[in-house]
C-alpha cells in the first residue's frame, strides 16, 4: 500500500511540476499568447460589428437553422440529465437551435486546448479563475450590454452576476444561475444511535468526532481534493471575511489571516493524525464519494448541496449543517461560489449570437430554476419555488444554507493553487508533513503564484 501511495504522490508531483513548476508555472495553465484584438466598446459583442441594434441582433430567426457548440463540466449523470432537460426547454421555444453539448471532467484543460487550437466551443461554462485566464487574451465576449438587455440581473439574487465577475468590476463576461455551497452532511441513523447533537463550534465538533471514532465509525468521508473544503471550512470559521477577501484577491496576507490559516491547517492535521479520515484516502476518487458515504460506515461528509440528489437516490437518511466555527457568535460563511457561469467566445459569428444568447437565457427562466432546484442544486434565481418538489435531503441542504454568507473556493485565488494544495493534501494524509509545514509551503506557493498572476495582469 505504501508503495502505491508513493507512486500516486509521485504522479501528483509530476502533474504539479507541469502545471505550476518553477519559472514557467502559470504558462502551462494559460492559453498560448496571441495578438490581442481591439477591445469592444461599451460591452457590445466583439466578433462582428453590426448596423443592427442589440435587440435586433438578439432576436432569433425561427426560420434559420443554427447549431451552437457548448462545453461544460456537467459531466456527472445528474448534471448531464439536467442539461438535457434544459436544452429540451430551449427547443420547445426554438426548435431551430441545435445544441451540441460536450460535458467533460477535465474541463479547464479541455477549454484551454480548444482556445489554443482555434477550435473553441461557442459557449463555455467557467469559474472566475478560468474566466480571468481566458479574458486576458480577449477570448471572451463582453456581455455586459447583453445581460442588461436580457434583464438577467432582474431575476437573479442581488450581486450574483457581480460576484461571478468580481475580478472585472463593472464588466460581465459570464452569467451564473446556480451556486455550489459546501455543507456538512451527516448520517442521521448513526447520529441517533450515538445520541449526538449537531455541533456549531469547532470544540463541539471535536467532541463529536472523538465519540464517532471511539464507536468504531469513520468520522469523515473525503478525498485528497475535498480535504480542501475541510481546510476552507475551518478558515471561514476562524478568520474574518475581510481578511480572507484580501488574501483571495491577491491584495494582502494580513497577520490575522496568516494566524488563522496556520490554526486551520493544524486543526485538519490533527484530524488526520487521529485517524478521522478513511484509510487509503489518497487513492479515493472524489467522484466516488457519493457512493462510499451511503454505505453507512462514515458519519460526516463535507460536500456540495448538490449531493442531495445522489444521497436521495441512495435513500440515505441525512441531515446537514454549516461547517462549525470558533464561537457561536462568529459569522457563518459557507465555502461557496456561483457553480460557474455561461460565457461566449469573443469571435462568435454574428449569425450565431442570437442562438447563443437564447441558450444562456433558457437558464434564467422559472422553468429552469425549478428544474435545477428539484434536481438538487441551489438556484441563484429569485423565482418563487416554495412549491418545488424537493426531497428531504435537498430540504436539509437548503436549511443548512439559510442565513449564511457566500464565501469562496480558496483554491481559486490564483491559477496553479489547486494543484499545489492537492499535492500538499496528499503529503498531509501520508503524514510526510505537519500542519505547520503545510502552512509554510502553501504560503511560499501562494506568493510565487501571486507574483506570476499579477505580472501577467499588468
Amino acid at each position: 500500500m505504501k508503495k502505491a501511495l508513493s507512486l500516486l504522490l509521485a504522479l501528483l508531483v509530476t502533474v504539479a511540476l507541469v502545471a505550476c513548476g518553477n519559472g514557467g508555472s502559470a504558462v502551462s495553465q494559460q492559453p498560448a499568447p496571441q495578438e490581442k484584438s481591439p477591445p469592444a466598446q461599451g460591452g457590445s459583442p466583439q466578433a462582428a460589428p453590426s448596423e443592427k441594434t442589440l435587440a435586433q441582433q438578439l432576436t432569433v430567426d425561427p426560420n434559420q437553422e443554427v447549431t451552437i457548440t457548448v462545453m461544460s463540466m456537467h459531466h456527472t449523470e445528474q448534471r448531464r440529465s439536467l442539461m438535457d432537460q434544459n436544452i429540451a426547454l430551449l427547443n420547445e421555444k426554438y426548435p431551430n437551435i441545435k445544441v451540441e453539448h460536450n460535458p467533460v471532467e477535465d474541463y479547464i484543460n479541455a477549454i484551454k486546448m480548444g482556445f489554443d487550437s482555434g477550435d473553441a466551443p461557442d459557449i463555455v461554462y467557467i469559474d472566475d479563475t478560468t474566466q480571468n485566464m481566458l479574458e486576458r487574451y480577449d477570448y471572451l465576449m463582453d456581455i455586459t450590454d447583453i445581460a442588461k438587455e436580457m434583464k438577467w440581473a432582474d431575476v437573479s439574487k442581488p450581486g450574483s452576476l457581480e460576484y461571478q465577475n468580481v475580478r472585472h468590476p463593472g464588466v460581465i463576461y459570464s452569467a451564473p444561475y446556480i451556486s455550489g455551497p459546501r455543507v456538512v452532511w451527516y448520517n442521521k441513523e448513526i447520529f441517533n444511535k450515538l445520541n449526538l447533537n449537531v455541533p456549531t463550534t469547532l470544540d463541539e465538533f471535536d467532541d463529536v468526532l472523538a465519540k464517532v471514532k471511539e464507536a468504531g465509525y469513520i468520522p469523515f468521508e473525503a478525498s485528497i481534493r475535498t480535504t480542501l473544503w475541510h481546510i476552507d471550512g475551518c478558515l471561514f470559521g476562524m478568520v474574518p471575511f475581510e481578511d480572507i477577501s484580501k488574501w483571495y484577491y491577491l491584495e494582502d496576507s494580513t497577520d490575522i489571516y496568516k494566524t488563522g490559516r496556520k490554526e486551520a491547517l493544524e486543526k485538519v492535521a490533527e484530524w488526520v493524525e487521529r485517524g478521522y479520515f478513511r484509510e487509503g484516502i489518497t487513492s479515493i476518487d472524489h467522484n466516488n464519494l457519493n457512493v462510499l458515504f451511503p454505505r453507512g460506515e462514515t458519519v460526516f461528509y463535507v460536500s456540495g448541496a448538490s449531493a442531495a440528489g445522489p444521497l436521495a437516490s441512495a435513500n440515505m437518511d441525512v441531515g446537514a449543517f454549516p461547517f462549525p466555527k470558533k464561537s457561536k457568535d462568529f459569522p457563518t460563511t459557507l465555502v461557496d461560489a456561483s457553480d460557474s457561469g455561461w460565457a461566449i467566445r469573443a469571435d462568435l459569428p454574428e449569425e450565431k449570437l442570437a442562438a447563443a444568447v437564447a441558450f444562456i437565457d433558457s437558464f434564467f427562466t422559472e422553468q429552469s430554476a425549478r428544474l435545477w432546484t428539484e434536481g438538487g442544486f441551489v438556484s441563484l434565481l429569485t423565482f418563487d419555488q416554495s412549491d418545488a418538489k424537493v426531497t428531504p435531503q435537498q430540504l436539509a441542504a437548503i436549511q443548512a444554507c439559510e442565513g449564511a454568507q457566500m464565501g469562496y473556493f480558496l483554491d481559486n485565488a490564483a491559477p496553479g493553487l489547486l494543484d499545489a494544495m492537492e499535492i500538499l493534501n496528499a503529503r498531509l494524509h501520508l503524514k510526510e508533513i505537519t500542519g505547520a509545514d503545510y502552512d509554510a509551503l502553501i504560503d511560499q506557493q501562494y506568493e510565487e503564484l501571486k507574483a506570476e498572476e499579477l505580472s501577467k495582469r499588468s
